[in-house]
Parts: C-alpha cells; sequence; structure tokens
C-alpha cells in the first residue's frame, strides 16, 4: 500500500483546500441547545453566510453520529428575524421564541480534501484543521486535527466525522 492509496483504493490527488469561518449563536439562556440544536453561520468565500441548523444527537457505539441539518443561504447578521425567507429562518425562528441569539463561539477551519472513486461510488475524505476561539479573542480555547469522511451514493449522502477522544 503506498500512501496514496487506503486499503488497495487508490486516492485521487489532494483535489483542494478550504478554509472555514463560523460562528455559533444561541440565547443567554441557551434555548438551542436545550432544545436539542445548534445554529451555525458559517462564512464561504466568494459565495455568503451559510445559516445551519443541526440537531444535537450523541455519536452511536459505532461511531457513526446521525443528525438533521437545515441549510439555506442568509444575511450577514446573527438576529434570524433580518435574514430572508427559508426553513432555516422559521426553524430558528421557532426555537428561539423572543430569545435574541448572540455570539457563543467561532471556529476557524482549514480542511484538505482528496477524492476516490469505486464503482461509481464517489467519496471524499478530508483532514481538517480546527481552532475553536471565545468571541472577541485570538485566543484559542481549543485546537484539533479531524479526519472526516463523505460518501455520495446517488442522491443520498452519508457523513461521517471522527475527532480524537481527547479533543
Amino acid at each position: 500500500m503506498t500512501a496514496a492509496e487506503i486499503n488497495g483504493v487508490p486516492l485521487g490527488p489532494i483535489g483542494r483546500v478550504k478554509h472555514f469561518t463560523d460562528t455559533y449563536l444561541d440565547t443567554d439562556d441557551s434555548r438551542l441547545r436545550s432544545a436539542g440544536w445548534t445554529l451555525r453561520l458559517r462564512i464561504i468565500p466568494g459565495e455568503g453566510i451559510l445559516a445551519s441548523l443541526k440537531s444535537i444527537n450523541p455519536v452511536e457505539a459505532d461511531g457513526v453520529h446521525l443528525r438533521t441539518e437545515i441549510e439555506e443561504f442568509a444575511a450577514d447578521n446573527p438576529d434570524p428575524r433580518a435574514w430572508p425567507e427559508s426553513s432555516v429562518k422559521a426553524r430558528a425562528l421557532e426555537l428561539l421564541g423572543d430569545g435574541v441569539p448572540a455570539k457563543r463561539a467561532s471556529v476557524d477551519q482549514h480542511r484538505t480534501v482528496r477524492h476516490i472513486s469505486i464503482d461509481g461510488v464517489s467519496a471524499e475524505m478530508s483532514i481538517d484543521d480546527v481552532r475553536v476561539t471565545e468571541p472577541g479573542s485570538d485566543e484559542p480555547l481549543a485546537r484539533w486535527f479531524e479526519d472526516r469522511k463523505s460518501t455520495r451514493l446517488n442522491s443520498s449522502h452519508v457523513s461521517e466525522s471522527r475527532m480524537p477522544s481527547s479533543a
């Protein structure tokens, strides 16, 4: 086995390096977290601000993490009331009630991606260098490397992410 293959399956060349800046939001009384959700705003250079609501589910015994994600582009404003109409805005407002979201943490990620394809099934493998800070601070609260594998089967999507247990 060479460095460019896994279990005899050849890896494509490094496809791209992505940079993401994420801001996680919640109310002072943690309404979203208490309801089992997180709200993330991701800056995607050249594309805009992607708002994501993600359910908080525990990782299964086999290491697989299944969750619901709703994503739509939004305005550069932490308050969903200022966003264009979308399913993310509607669900966020339902969860927030009269609460006002504020920035709770920022996450800076550099993702290096490689592709593989076998018999019509394509997969994306990546390594993320992740740094977490509090709003208004450059000092990291945490930093780790995460490997991520994502597989596309026709129109369905399966994603698996593993993080070191020390993170």
